[in-house]
């Protein structure tokens, strides 16, 4: 796919959207530095922030 758009060409429909999912779910599958910060940082805080950490994966 990234060589198709490096080739200056358009993705598919369908190639768009399984490019849009693996994104969405790479922050799961190979976190940044910045990812696990924010995991972190979220984890040593109250129990109030944990639970509206969390919830936005739920949705």
């Amino acid at each position: 796919m990234q060589e198709l758009l490096t080739a200056g060409e358009k993705l598919s429909e369908e190639q768009a959207e399984t490019r849009d999912e693996r994104n969405e779910i790479q922050p799961v599958l190979a976190p940044t530095d910045q990812n696990l910060r924010a995991d972190l940082d979220a984890y040593q805080s109250d129990y109030l922030d944990i639970l509206k950490y969390r919830a936005r994966f739920e949705t």
